[in-house]
Formats: structure tokens, C-alpha cells, sequence
């Protein structure tokens, strides 16, 4: 059984001080042990930072744009050579589906090319500011970024938060969760194998259940605490930031919204807004980019919602390895069972058009779950989209575009929107008052990629998206001097 390991200094480690724990990593549509992985503790997190600490401040890297371009993109060419590898690994640690896992490692590769360029193109201003006075502005890498990543999508969140850091001259101690790490750390040898990268400037150490949140905010030697995952773990770690005054930048998991006008409710958007929600993207609705939540005009509402259950009933559910296969199962039975919880509980205030069964027979072993449709009604709090995440899509009708936008805006903390009318006028009038950074017109999810450098809204704060990806992981440094004696 292959065991995933620390990443500490430029040497692969499981401990440190003679200490030695692991933990089992399951497939979990099977349940049985895939995997195991080192457990960190105080020594390994503190071993980490001092050696990104280290790394920034006594090695070329920081001042050399042109290596750092130079490793980035020979990270996204091995990522390509290993992406079958790589994929299979991911099916067996999450449960997605593998076309779902080859289209992730693609959407890293790219990722990782685009930062390589923006490593080259980090300029600064000079600003005559009167006669004979002159300021200069630069824009220096912040220094070490201590990145805590997600078990949902985790090549993606790697390539994003690593192309964006190195680009920058930043030096990294990343921390996988513990389920996907032996996934995360084959990603990472693509990067760790490259002679060019100095020693300390990228560092791993495995989430098993410790507060590394905390010793990330409290370290003298971290300037940035990058966070994806839960509400309720983003404010935790936001709590504990502010404490200590330290930077930091949250990547929430909330899903995204759509909004379905009555000349767009055709069988086509019914068709794209189940694949964005469970069957495509969205891998199961277990990541950001999935749909969670539809918004339909009231005219259209009841013959929509027909379209969204036959769609959702015909959804095959199976192992990611099954070609025939259009949704895979949670990260696991704890995952699934507290979705079924989550649905049975919803019964007392909505409507449940369908409740996703645990299914029977060889996939019961696993932790497959069916999709679940429900209405979401007045009584229900304004945000529906409770944890757990999964394959649970709510639904409401609205009437006008003055309560949708209502609607929508109450909601602006959702990963996107995208708006369904076949009015493009209307299109780009909501869309202008949308209080989303992500909003799409027709289409559900054009490019992860795009959503990943430019998304926002209310999930993110603390310049965790921007235009060129790079500006939370940049300090700006003012210069003024004389010009003339």
C-alpha cells in the first residue's frame, strides 16, 4: 500500500523527531483501504514554514521571473505526461468520475501555463510627482503563502494556489487534505523534480485533523493564509486571523446559481443545467462550480421542474472507472450519509420532488448517493445551500426581473451565476447589476480556468481572485527620492 508522505525542505519525509503516525485513506465506492498517508503534527508544520522562511529570503528565487516562468510551465508539460496516472489515483481516493479527473489535470495544466506568463510581466510605476521628485511603485512577492486545499478538486486548487504563489516569488507550505493526498503528492512530484526549484520553496504537510489553520495564523514567519473549503472553516480561520493580524484569503464552498427565464426553459438548458449541477462539472454537486441552486420564471416553473426530474432520474449512477457512468459517489459514507440527513430534514419546510436514495445491490458497499431535487419555499432561510455539499439541487419560481434580482443578490456569496433567456438585451441588464463577479449568459460553466483567475463575489475575500491572479500574493513598495541636487 503506497503511503503518502510530508514534503519538507526538498525531501520526502512521513515524520519527523523519530515520530512515525499514519493514517488509511479509503476508496470509497468501495470502502475498502487505498491508501495510507503521514500524519503531521506540531514539529512538521514548524519544520515547513522555517524551511519556506528560509527558502524565501536566502535563495535567487523571488528576484528570477524568468525561472520561475521556466518551472511553472515544465510543471503543467509533466502534469500532461502523468495525467493518466494522475486520474486514476483521483477516482480511486474521491470517488469522481474519471473523464471528470483527466478534465481537472487539464484545467491545472492550463492554469500553470497562464501563471508561467504573468511570472514574466510583474511591473511596477515611476511617477514624476513634481519637479525634481520622483516615486517609484514595485510589486515584491508578500513572502511565505501557507495554503490549506480542499479533497474536492485538489489538482485544480494545487495548480491555482501554487501557479499563482511561484509566480509571484513566494515561497509555499501547502497542506492537503488527508483523503486525496497520495493524489495530491503525485501532482506535486511534478513539480519537485525539477533541479531548478531551491530546496524549502515548496513544502507539504498532510491535514489529519490538527488546527493547522491556527498555527498557520499565529506563525511570525507566514505573511499570507490561503484557505479552500467550508463556510464554517473559513470563518474559523478568519476568526483566528484577525486575532493575529494576519493576511488572508478564502476560497468558499458555495455552489453556483442560475437563472431560468421562460424563453430559455427548453429541454437544452434543462440538459445544461444538470450536467453543470451533477454530471459534468459539477462532479456529483461536490464542487464550487456546480449549479446548486436554479431560479425559474413562474410561468415556466412546473413544466421546467418536470424536465429537471426526468433529467435527475435518469442520471446512471456508478464507479468513476465504468465509462457509463454519469455520476460518481461522495468522498465517503459520512459524506453521503449526512446528505441523506441533510434532504430527509428538508422535508418538514419544502417540497421534495426527489429524494436521492442510498442505492442497493453491489453499490450499496460504496458511498453512492441518487440526485435530489426540492423546492425551496418562504419559510426556508435565505440561504438553502447547507453543508454538506452533494448532488442536492433546490429550486424556486420568481415573478419579474426586479424580485429575481432581489433574489439572486441575497445569494451573491454563491460561486457565480448564470442567466438563461434567449432576450440578450435582458441578458446584459442583469447582468449589470448582478452583485456576482461570475456572471454567464447561456452557458454554465465556460472555463474553470477563467472562473478560477476572475471569480469572486462574497466566497472569496481577501484577494483570493483577482483580474491577473496574482495581486493577494504581491506587496506594493513605494520608493521617493530626489531627482535634482
Amino acid at each position: 500500500m503506497r503511503v503518502a508522505e510530508h514534503y519538507i525542505n526538498g525531501r520526502w519525509i512521513d515524520g519527523l523527531d523519530g515520530k512515525r503516525a499514519y493514517g488509511l485513506a479509503h476508496d470509497p465506492a468501495s470502502s475498502e483501504p487505498f491508501s495510507k498517508y503521514a500524519k503531521a503534527e506540531h514539529a512538521e508544520i514548524e519544520a515547513a514554514i522555517d524551511a519556506a522562511s528560509h527558502a524565501f529570503f536566502d535563495t535567487e528565487w523571488a528576484h528570477c521571473s524568468a525561472m520561475r516562468a521556466d518551472v511553472l510551465m515544465e510543471f503543467s508539460a509533466c502534469l500532461g505526461r502523468r495525467r493518466h496516472q494522475i486520474a486514476d489515483c483521483m477516482v480511486s481516493l474521491s470517488g469522481c468520475l474519471r473523464r471528470e479527473a483527466l478534465a481537472e489535470i487539464q484545467t491545472a495544466e492550463s492554469d500553470l501555463k497562464y501563471y508561467a506568463g504573468l511570472a514574466r510581466n510583474i511591473f511596477g510605476r515611476t511617477i514624476d510627482t513634481a519637479q525634481g521628485y520622483r516615486s517609484v511603485l514595485t510589486f515584491q512577492p508578500i513572502g511565505v503563502v501557507a495554503a490549506i486545499l480542499p479533497w474536492n478538486a485538489p489538482i485544480a486548487a494545487l495548480a491555482n494556489v501554487l501557479g499563482q504563489a511561484l509566480a509571484s516569488g513566494c515561497a509555499v507550505v501547502v497542506s492537503p487534505h488527508c483523503q486525496t493526498a497520495l493524489a495530491h503528492n503525485l501532482a506535486l512530484e511534478c513539480l519537485t523534480i525539477d533541479p531548478r526549484l531551491p530546496e524549502g520553496i515548496v513544502n507539504s504537510v498532510i491535514e489529519s485533523g490538527a488546527s493547522f489553520s491556527d498555527a498557520f495564523c499565529r506563525s511570525a514567519n507566514v505573511d499570507l493564509v490561503w484557505f479552500t473549503g467550508g463556510a464554517t472553516s473559513g470563518r474559523n480561520l478568519a476568526s483566528s486571523a484577525a486575532a493575529n493580524f494576519k493576511p488572508f484569503a478564502l476560497n468558499l464552498d458555495k455552489k453556483a446559481l442560475a437563472i431560468v427565464f421562460q424563453d430559455q426553459a427548453t429541454q437544452a438548458t434543462v440538459s445544461a443545467v444538470t450536467a453543470a449541477s451533477l454530471t459534468s462539472a459539477g462532479q456529483s454537486g461536490q464542487l464550487r462550480s456546480a449549479i446548486g441552486h436554479v431560479l425559474i420564471e413562474e410561468g415556466a416553473y412546473d413544466a421546467f421542474v418536470s424536465l429537471l426530474g426526468d433529467a435527475f432520474r435518469a442520471v446512471r449512477v456508478g464507479p468513476g472507472q465504468d465509462p457509463r457512468s454519469q455520476m460518481g459517489c461522495m468522498i465517503g459514507k459520512d459524506q453521503r450519509d449526512r446528505i441523506a440527513a441533510h434532504v430527509e430534514s428538508l422535508r418538514a419546510s419544502s417540497r421534495v420532488f426527489i429524494q436521492g436514495r442510498i442505492p442497493e445491490g453491489p453499490l450499496s458497499v460504496g458511498a453512492y448517493i441518487e440526485p435530489s431535487l426540492v423546492e425551496v419555499r418562504a419559510a426556508v432561510p435565505a440561504d438553502p445551500q447547507m453543508e454538506p455539499c452533494g448532488p442536492v439541487l433546490y429550486v424556486e419560481s420568481f415573478r419579474g426581473e426586479d424580485q429575481v434580482l432581489g433574489r439572486a443578490n441575497a445569494l451573491r456569496d454563491a460561486g457565480g451565476v448564470s442567466i438563461w433567456s434567449a432576450d440578450s438585451k435582458r441578458n446584459e441588464r442583469l447582468g449589470s447589476r448582478l452583485r456576482f463577479a461570475t456572471v454567464r449568459a447561456n452557458i454554465s460553466n465556460p472555463s474553470i480556468e477563467a472562473a478560477a483567475r476572475i471569480g469572486g463575489g462574497l466566497g472569496m475575500f481577501g484577494g483570493a481572485a483577482c483580474m491577473d491572479g496574482l495581486q493577494a500574493f504581491l506587496d506594493g513598495r513605494s520608493y521617493h527620492t530626489e531627482t535634482e541636487a
